[in-house]
């Protein structure tokens, strides 16, 4: 997150005072790519509406194999994220400059100067958003961008693009405040979600520590048993030191995840099957049901019997 971004968030009054419509590309659409812009009657809507005004899109597109595409901005009223599905682009800020490749996520705060443009050569493939609101920055230091880039990369994410074409999806609808509201909605989830693999790419470049490797070892394992030694060797760390690691960068022990990740799948079985709880502690290897339940109860707050008569009832 770049220094100079504000630590508090805007006010209402703060929010009328911008500019109404999104200053965007003036790139000329092929029948492939989309570009949706909010009104300002729309844009008030949503700053007013309690369920919406903390963050909501301004504007937001899809510009396929963009040949020519380029954007310059001195100064800008609303923030900026883009996804490159493919190809290569370039950028360039106050503080840094460089190649845009696939799976490459670009924020740009507002009141930043800065160009972007897509290569000659490969042009880019990108989904764009820009988006304002009460808790628009504080959505952005959720992204843990380092302060001196504007670029974070996480690789191919399918379903990042499946929640922009969802967002593109609710363009033509004739302005509707639940159909905008919805958009709202989808901005912050594109938000969460890019938080969740900015800071995972993040944690393996400062720490050398794969978080889905072990998640991934843990799914392996659901349904048997998974010691300390094993998921330490995985990484290939000591016992002692995967253990402190693991507890400081997700604030919780590798032991106690695998346990959640059992319950969950526990929850999955008892709501979609008729199996009793007791077939459903063998299929998660506990030899003892009455051991099962009491982690059951432990970890949910409810009783296997009682989780699902709660679903059913």
């Amino acid at each position: 997150m770049a220094a100079s971004t504000p630590n508090n968030a805007a006010t209402t009054s703060d929010l009328k005072g911008k500019k109404d419509v999104s200053t965007t590309s003036t790139w000329p659409l092929t029948s492939s790519a989309a570009r949706q812009v909010t009104p300002g009657f729309m844009l008030e809507h949503l700053r007013q509406n309690p369920l919406t005004r903390a963050c909501y899109p301004t504007a937001f597109g899809y510009y396929p194999q963009a040949a020519g595409h380029k954007m310059q901005r001195h100064k800008h009223s609303d923030n900026l994220l883009i996804y490159c599905d493919q190809g290569l682009g370039h950028i360039r800020t106050a503080q840094f400059s460089g190649d845009v490749h696939q799976g490459d996520v670009i924020v740009l705060p507002s009141g930043h100067s800065h160009e972007y443009w897509a290569n000659a050569d490969d042009p880019w493939t990108i989904y764009w958003l820009h988006f304002d609101g009460l808790q628009a920055h504080q959505l952005i230091e959720e992204l843990d961008f380092n302060a001196d880039r504007a670029i974070a990369s996480i690789g191919q994410q399918p379903l990042l693009a499946s929640d922009f074409n969802r967002l593109l999806s609710l363009r033509q609808s004739g302005y509707r405040h639940s159909v905008f509201n919805y958009a709202a909605a989808l901005t912050r989830q594109i938000l969460y979600f890019l938080a969740l693999q900015i800071r995972s790419s993040n944690t393996l470049k400062r720490h050398n520590f794969n978080l889905d490797a072990l998640r991934s070892l843990m799914l392996e394992n659901i349904d048997g048993e998974l010691d300390l030694d094993t998921m330490a060797a995985c990484v290939q760390l000591s016992r002692h030191h995967f253990a402190e690691k693991y507890k400081k960068l997700t604030g919780i022990s590798p032991v106690k995840h695998f346990i959640h990740l059992k319950m969950e799948r526990a929850c999955y079985l008892l709501d979609s099957g008729n199996d009793s709880a007791k077939q459903v502690s063998a299929q998660l290897g506990y030899s003892d049901p009455l051991y099962f339940s009491r982690l059951f109860k432990k970890v949910i707050g409810l009783s296997p019997s009682a989780y699902r008569k709660n679903l059913r009832g």
